[in-house]
């Protein structure tokens, strides 16, 4: 199991935690812990998700702390886990004006190797929709399916596709929300 999130959180932001498992794997579901104290926990339960979701949106709560772990944990049919970790500062909230229109800032880095970033604003409270599409138009995979606050909001893209890694070559980035969508390329070299 491989999980990816944006390292710097803000209590009262949105963060999309997404991850991929190993195929091959029947994997039941999915724990999301945290832990204010590092590794040593003790781990608070955030979503017990199905198997079939690959993502979770969390608003930030507090306390703040400089070292956070969230723990993303598979449980397979026989009980057996598989887990990974990252780790992330929470600090205060951050006093922003609000977007105001909605946008898609440029994918970063580009070309990417591994982690790319996706950045958008939303004037107001909104669901999105956020996929990453092959040049055929296909989507590969999905980051986002969930309601956000209005205001910055970045999601990381691992490089997992439904079927594995995603090959090197050109993607879009397509965000969707309120009846507008707005599409950024980008590249993955390998």
């Amino acid at each position: 199991m491989r999980a990816s999130l944006s390292k710097v959180l803000a209590i009262g932001e949105q963060a999309m935690l997404s991850w991929s498992i190993e195929s091959g794997r029947t994997v039941t579901a999915v724990d999301v812990e945290i832990s204010r104290n590092g590794l040593e926990g003790p781990f608070e339960r955030l979503t017990r998700s199905a198997a079939r979701n690959r993502s979770f949106a969390w608003t930030v709560s507090g306390p703040t702390c400089e070292r956070a772990i969230l723990r993303v944990t598979a449980v397979d049919s026989a009980g057996g886990t598989g887990a990974d970790t990252l780790e992330a500062g929470i600090g205060p909230a951050l006093t922003r004006p609000s977007a105001m229109a909605f946008s898609v800032s440029p994918i970063t880095p580009n070309p990417t190797t591994s982690l790319a970033r996706v950045e958008f604003f939303l004037p107001h409270d909104a669901r999105v929709r956020v996929g990453i599409l092959d040049v055929q138009g296909r989507e590969v995979t999905r980051l986002a399916d969930a309601s956000f606050t209005g205001g910055r909001h970045e999601l990381v893209w691992n490089g997992e596709a439904r079927h594995g890694t995603a090959p090197a070559g050109v993607y879009f980035v397509r965000v969707q929300t309120d009846g507008q969508e707005r599409v950024r390329r980008f590249m993955i070299a390998r």
